[in-house]
């Protein structure tokens, strides 16, 4: 069993719920980046602006050809309209999307290969 670098107790322990909820998000996103970083997953830039769709999501990764879009939800947290619409809009262009709460919900879904959680 490969060991995970990013330190799942630090990120999701105790002291996690004590953060506050814009914090409890970073740390998700950059626990998302670590493993899907470790199992080869190359992350795609996304520069928000005024010219970026509504409701963009929060990453978007490609291995070998493969392209996943992924939004990072801290629970109780919901979907915006406008990140659903984007969502769908993804799924009928054929590329998958995945709504992630916790770093396991990534082996869930069949994205991490390498990795034991």
């Amino acid at each position: 069993m490969v060991e995970p670098p990013w330190g799942y107790s630090k990120v999701f322990g105790k002291r996690a719920k004590r953060k506050p909820k814009k914090q409890q998000h970073a740390d998700l996103l950059k626990a998302i980046d670590d493993a899907m970083q470790w199992d080869q997953w190359s992350r795609v830039p996304i520069v928000a602006g005024p010219f970026s769709p509504e409701g963009i999501w929060d990453r978007y990764y490609d291995k070998a050809g493969r392209v996943v879009w992924i939004e990072a939800k801290v629970h109780p947290d919901r979907l915006s309209p406008a990140q659903v619409e984007f969502g769908r809009e993804r799924r009928r262009q054929g590329i998958e999307t995945y709504v992630i709460q916790v770093v396991e919900d990534l082996r869930g879904v069949g994205l991490l290969e390498k990795v034991q959680i």
